[in-house]
């Protein structure tokens, strides 16, 4: 058998149809389909973690339940008094130009 000339190859090249995927390729790549809608997922679908993870975000949530959310009382308005209240003794104004300059 003569090799072919590069005429021959290109010819041959346009007429050649590739083979098609096989129909499991899908499946094995991404998975079985799904029939379902994606809210079902939401109410009866799972996420596999490791055990220290979960364990974590436990006690993650179980902690800001405890200390995160408390909401602080301010602490009840005193009576105020204007006789309380003294002048500056000495003002000594400082002007900054600059955070590298220390006087």
């Amino acid at each position: 058998m003569e090799p072919l000339s590069d005429e021959e190859l290109h010819r041959l090249l346009q007429k050649w149809q590739e083979p098609g995927a096989p129909p499991t390729l899908q499946t094995k790549v991404l998975g079985p389909q799904r029939s379902e809608p994606w809210w079902k997922w939401l109410i009866a679908g799972s996420i596999r973690i490791p055990a220290p993870v979960g364990l974590l975000t436990v006690l993650l949530v179980i902690g800001l339940a405890l200390f995160g959310f408390r909401v602080k009382q301010p602490p009840p308005p005193g009576e105020v008094n204007l006789a309380d209240f003294q002048p500056v003794k000495e003002l000594k104004p400082r002007i900054i130009r600059s955070i590298y300059e220390n006087n």
